[in-house]
């Protein structure tokens, strides 16, 4: 059998190598690159590969609790949307979820 002659580029040095050199690296969640066995060598998969992730500080995101439909949810405080349930539409019976126990259920299943 002969080998492979195909050629295929690197995908960090852009240089056209061997594609039996060739190894498949990810990146990041869903991408992957291609590094041949003279990047690898090199060294370093993560330093040149990975993408700069910025850090993005977290919004502060309210629990809340439609009493109504009983879902669960999360609503940024700072948006400009209006707060209402996203399951059943109604903002008549949202409540600050601070953990809902069984007794504060049954006490708003009396009401």
């Amino acid at each position: 059998m002969q080998p492979d002659k195909r050629l295929i580029i690197c995908d960090r040095c852009k240089k056209t190598v061997p594609i039996s050199s060739i190894r498949y690296v990810p990146v990041g969640k869903d991408t992957m690159i291609r590094v041949c066995s003279n990047c690898r060598q090199k060294g370093g998969d993560a330093d040149k590969a990975a993408p700069a992730v910025s850090s993005k500080p977290a919004k502060p995101r309210v629990s809340y609790y439609c009493s109504r439909c009983k879902f669960k949810f999360k609503y940024d405080p700072e948006s400009n949307a209006t707060l209402r349930c996203p399951y059943c539409a109604k903002a008549d019976k949202i409540k600050k979820d601070e953990g809902v126990s069984a007794e504060k259920i049954l006490k708003e299943a009396d009401e």
